[in-house]
């Protein structure tokens, strides 16, 4: 999978996802997602493992799917998440989460030996490397797979940036990664002086009397 199949599918699922707890008793608002971090964790075991396996350590490895991909590197995520310094934690997490998605976009329960790695032998299978780039392009446009994931994600990404930049929290999503509305731009729950509730007009009452 690509670029906007990772990001968008995995913004895409973890906003079902908080808004489906959300409606589960006793979950409610208590985690407040950072999509920043979801986002980089989509992406962050080919921003690894690609250009560590193909291109720096390719003699040796010739694979763009080996350390990051493992669950192995979710799980030190998770550990460092527990032990980092408050501020950390929700970083770190999150970033394991889009990580952990990003494993299971790029189905790798077919390839056991990396997704357990170290348990299964220290080496990764090697593939040939040598076209990579080209191979790439001809999977876009051959593996229906490929091409629909990133046509859905890529769909989802406008979707959510349009949805921001309607409700104006484009700039709040950029600083904090909330999808919600900016703070300005949130309903205080109050009505302003003179100004009649809705129900009392429905009825034909007029407002109380200053």
């Amino acid at each position: 999978m690509f670029l906007f199949g990772h990001v968008g599918l995995a913004w895409g699922g973890v906003v079902v996802a908080e808004e489906a707890s959300r409606r589960l008793p006793g979950l409610g608002r208590r985690a407040r997602i950072d999509y920043r971090f979801v986002i980089l964790g989509s992406m962050l075991p080919d921003i690894i493992d690609k250009p560590l396996g193909i291109y720096i350590l390719g003699e040796g490895l010739s694979n763009g799917r080996i350390f990051a991909h493992s669950l192995l590197s979710i799980l030190l995520l998770l550990l460092a998440s527990l032990v980092a310094r408050a501020g950390l934690r929700p970083a770190l997490a999150f970033t394991a989460l889009g990580a952990g998605v990003h494993l299971l976009q790029d189905r790798m329960w077919q390839e056991p030996h990396t997704l357990l790695w170290p348990l299964l032998g220290w080496r990764f299978e090697r593939v040939d490397v040598s076209g990579w780039s080209g191979q790439m392009l001809e999977q876009l446009f051959s593996d229906p797979y490929t091409y629909v994931s990133e046509a859905a994600g890529a769909m989802l990404v406008v979707i959510f940036l349009a949805f921001l930049i309607r409700r104006g929290g484009l700039r709040d999503f950029i600083l904090n990664g909330r999808m919600g509305p900016s703070a300005a731009r949130r309903p205080t729950g109050g009505l302003a002086a003179g100004q009649e509730r809705p129900r009392e007009l429905q009825r034909g009452e007029r407002p109380a009397e200053r």
